[in-house]
């Protein structure tokens, strides 16, 4: 597709369907390395970076196929079997150059076999993005870094627990702290941590696997790690930001539209600010009708 051609002055109605969200599927995606059992990740949005991130996994040895519900994720079935992969091929190609998500790999990888060697990962239009505060977390829990000819090798000899405090709230960092730290050999302490959704998601999803988590929810998570993980079902939530832009696009062409599937605990605050905005909304058995 070349472009969207878009023929405006007039208002957007009806009923749809919010998508599940990317930012909480693709580190849940990342997750299921941990573990050699098969999992069920349900409602992943069908978009290009969760396809390149699907296309990355096969890279690294598992079995990934889409069915009607979601995507079904058979890791490999040897611990080291990513990162001979990954050695192999540098962690290069198309789906993870200049791809920020491919980062979350790096603490699953850690986790599931002690090392890897990857690119950079991308920044985005809002600017750059720097991963000072993975490698500076990761650090303290026994990772050793070597940065040479653009690529980042990182290497634990004894994955152990530590206590870490983020300077602020990543929410990169917090993901790729928990991937590492639940199969870690002691507790971590995660002071600081980001309380969004989408780590949230990837607590219950880790908890679901038999990961021992306490804290979800707060600034402070404790991991207790060097478990072992099996496979689970999981229903990624639905996309609060997808669900805010069709708000805002409806209440901008003075339509109406009706939300089937709301995000309805991470929208909170997104509404009272649509409220003050003249906006109005109103619940209707479950649904969230607004104009």
């Amino acid at each position: 597709m070349k472009g969207i051609r878009i023929q405006g002055g007039m208002p957007l109605q009806g009923k749809v369907r919010i998508q599940g969200s990317k930012n909480a599927a693709l580190p849940i995606l990342a997750a299921t390395l941990l573990t050699n059992e098969v999992s069920y990740i349900q409602n992943c949005p069908r978009i290009e970076d969760v396809h390149r991130f699907v296309h990355l996994l096969r890279e690294l040895g598992c079995m990934v196929h889409w069915q009607e519900n979601g995507i079904r994720v058979q890791p490999g079935g040897r611990d080291d079997l990513p990162c001979e992969r990954a050695e192999a091929r540098r962690m290069r190609g198309e789906a993870i150059t200049g791809m920020r998500s491919s980062l979350c790999l790096l603490g699953a990888l850690l986790g599931k076999c002690g090392y890897v060697t990857m690119e950079h990962p991308g920044g985005c239009v809002i600017g750059d993005r720097p991963i000072d505060l993975h490698i500076h977390a990761l650090e303290q829990m026994g990772v050793e870094f070597l940065e040479e000819d653009g690529l980042l090798s990182a290497r634990a000899k004894n994955l152990h627990g530590a206590q870490i405090t983020l300077k602020f709230p990543s929410v990169g960092a917090t993901e790729n702290i928990l991937l590492a730290a639940v199969k870690a050999t002691g507790d971590t302490v995660i002071t600081g941590a980001a309380r969004e959704p989408e780590v949230i998601a990837l607590c219950e999803f880790l908890t679901a696997c038999g990961a021992s988590i306490e804290g979800m929810g707060s600034p402070e998570l404790i991991i207790h790690g060097g478990g072992d993980l099996h496979g689970t079902r999981y229903t990624v939530p639905t996309d609060r930001i997808v669900a805010g832009t069709y708000l805002c696009a409806s209440a901008a062409t003075r339509g109406k539209i009706e939300i089937e599937n709301p995000p309805e605990g991470e929208l909170t605050a997104f509404l009272e600010v649509y409220r003050k905005m003249g906006g109005q909304y109103e619940w209707n058995s479950g649904k969230l009708v607004a104009d």
